[in-house]
């Protein structure tokens, strides 16, 4: 397995293996032939595995019911045999060391021990622990080191308790909490929250409907807040095992029917309705005679989840793998689990990512490998959306393998992502890789890594204040004929040049020039500027058509081609000007400088058929 994390202020990880579901030949069962099964599996941080079995598997000629196994599948020395006279079911590690178990058992190496036992950390018995039930098949070691028992029982250290039960550490009773549950519990783990939930074959809990599934308050009270199942079959049916997702939902998988579209296994909301982002059915047939069951479930970190069981009469094992949203995986094909009656009872994923597989099964892909083995997971694969800096940025993917011969490489997708080192690669090393500096907007590419993806996302450039300058020079002449407005105090029309000026290290394009409105030095409104050029505008004091026309503005005159830095340019327009009176106008230059917006502010000129020189400045963004 390879863990490969990238780090630039986010990590991100992925897990590469060999193909998903293959045999990992790295484990090589310990057991002799025989009847037997694997029933309980917890795999330690250091590798190795505690084992439970029912039905007495022999090491070398040793029987034995709960054992602790080195990573590659040998029986560790350091670790006595612990003989039990029946099945071993449960099994929970507390904080010190020690090992609780549970079962149907009634000795441990000999000595009384019904149903519960406890082990120091080197294995031993521990003597002073001997609460006694008739049959456990779940436990959970609460953070103040008192325990859940749950199971099949009716009394627990002979007071009255109906399938669920709290001990101290010591393994006296808790009198206080009490549950009534009708019916057997297969299966309980604690939330999120620290509440418990509890899976099996109930109905009720304390007198309240709840079918298969409950969860509870810390006081034994049932939690409403988690509604009852809808059952559609009632041959038998239960629930064997259930996992929570990161987010808490449930993963549930037993031989159920609810409705039609759940068969075996169903993910539920917190709140126990279905996730209808998840469609998954484990069998098909009439649900009063199919004989398939899910009897294991493991969620793995990218939300896949690994069901084990048996399906149809003939007791065919099963491993299977989904993918989050309840499809079967197709690139996940497990070896062949043959034996008489062969099954599946338990998986349990590694630190490494690989899984282990428990059951009854006596040969895996034809070669000898009784009740335990461990298939590769293949990748283990959580997207992440990686953010780059606009001004670019170099990294490394940083790859960290279990497994000497895996082997990774890595490729960009964009021309602006490159990597620079580190693949191809095998076992453990870096993948560099660097993001260009970005010219535009924002931008997305992807690296792939032995065929899974990881985005880049990048900052666009952040917008910058172009301040580029226009000089607009002015200068006048009376105009040979006057135009078209008569009146009292009309004089004449004025001939006007506007001469542009880039004055700016930038170029402008799309640049024009508007003459907006006229108006006297008082403010007097006037008349309006006709739709075409040479513009020519009423004024105030003359008051006959055609030369009043609402007060439309001008239209704009262009630049053909904009203007470079240090480039000019002429415009002309026609005014119609009041006798004896200076006016005024206000023009407006517009253009976009350097690839940004379009923008411009307009300025005022007072004239008299004199000369006037502005600059207008022009904001705009790139």
């Amino acid at each position: 397995m390879i863990m490969l994390a990238i780090g630039f202020g986010l990590l991100a990880q992925v897990a590469f293996a060999q193909a998903p579901g293959s045999n990992d030949p790295s484990l090589t069962s310990p057991f002799g032939p025989g009847g037997g099964n694997t029933t309980a599996l917890l795999p330690l941080p250091d590798g190795k595995i505690l084992l439970g079995t029912n039905g007495f598997p022999t090491i070398g000629a040793q029987p034995s019911g709960f054992f602790r196994l080195n990573s590659d599948g040998s029986r560790d020395t350091g670790f006595p045999f612990v003989q039990v006279n029946s099945g071993v079911a449960a099994i929970a590690l507390q904080s010190d060391g020690k090992i609780v178990i549970g079962g149907t058992f009634s000795a441990v190496n000999g000595s009384p021990r019904a149903a519960l036992a406890r082990l120091n950390a080197d294995g031993t018995l521990d003597a002073g622990f001997t609460p006694s039930a008739s049959s456990v098949r779940a436990l959970v070691v609460e953070p103040d080191g008192r325990i859940l028992v749950a199971g099949a029982f009716t009394t627990i250290n002979g007071s009255p308790r109906n399938r669920l039960a709290r001990l101290n550490a010591d393994g006296t009773l808790v009198a206080a909490f009490a549950p009534d549950v009708n019916g057997n519990i297969s299966a309980m783990r604690r939330d999120q929250a620290g509440k418990t939930l509890i899976a099996g074959e109930f109905t009720t809990i304390n007198g309240v409907t709840r079918n298969l599934l409950a969860r509870l308050n810390a006081d034994g009270t049932l939690d409403t807040g988690l509604q009852s199942l809808p059952l559609s079959i009632t041959s038998n049916p239960r629930i064997f095992d259930f996992k929570f997702t990161s987010d808490g939902k449930i993963v549930i998988g037993g031989a159920f029917r609810f409705g039609a579209g759940f068969k075996d296994i169903a993910r539920l909301l917190p709140d126990g309705n279905f996730d209808p982002n998840f469609l998954a059915s484990f069998e098909t047939g009439d649900a009063s005679t199919a004989t398939g069951r899910v009897q294991t479930v493991a969620v793995q970190p990218d939300g896949k989840i690994v069901i084990g069981g048996v399906n149809g009469p003939t007791g065919a094992a099963v491993l299977s793998r989904l993918t989050s949203d309840g499809q079967a995986e197709p690139a996940f094909t497990p070896p062949g689990f043959t034996g008489t009656n062969a099954g599946v009872s338990v998986v349990a994923l590694q630190a490494n990512g690989r899984i282990l597989v428990g059951g009854n099964f006596a040969q895996v892909n034809d070669a000898s490998q009784p009740f335990i083995a461990r298939v590769f997971a293949g990748c283990l694969f959580n997207p992440v959306v990686l953010a780059a800096p606009a001004a670019g940025m170099t990294g490394q993917l940083a790859v960290s393998s279990n497994d000497t011969a895996c082997s990774f490489s890595a490729t960009a997708d964009a021309p602006w992502l490159s990597i620079t080192g580190g693949s191809p690669g095998q076992g453990s090393g870096r993948i560099g890789f660097a993001v260009a500096p970005n010219t535009g907007g924002e931008r997305t590419g992807t690296i792939t890594v032995n065929g899974q993806i990881f985005t880049i996302t990048q900052d666009a450039v952040a917008p910058t204040n172009v301040n580029a300058l226009v000089r607009v020079a002015i200068t006048s002449s009376v105009a040979a004929a006057p135009g078209t407005c008569t009146g009292v105090g009309y004089a004449d029309d004025v001939l006007l040049t506007a001469t542009l000026t880039n004055v700016s290290s930038v170029p402008l394009t799309d640049l024009s020039f508007v003459v907006a409105s006229l108006g006297f030095p008082d403010g007097t409104p006037t008349g309006a500027i006709p739709g075409t050029p040479p513009f020519r505008l009423g004024t105030a004091n003359d008051f006959v058509s055609p030369c009043v026309s609402g007060g439309v503005a001008g239209s704009p005159q262009r630049v053909n081609g904009g203007l470079a830095p240090g480039q000019s340019a002429a415009i002309t327009f026609r005014v119609a000007r009041p006798e004896a009176k200076r006016f005024r106008f206000l023009v407006n230059v517009m253009a976009i400088a350097n690839g940004g917006a379009k923008s411009g502010n307009g300025k005022r000129l007072e004239t008299a058929a004199a000369g006037h020189e502005v600059e207008v400045e022009l904001n705009a963004r790139r």
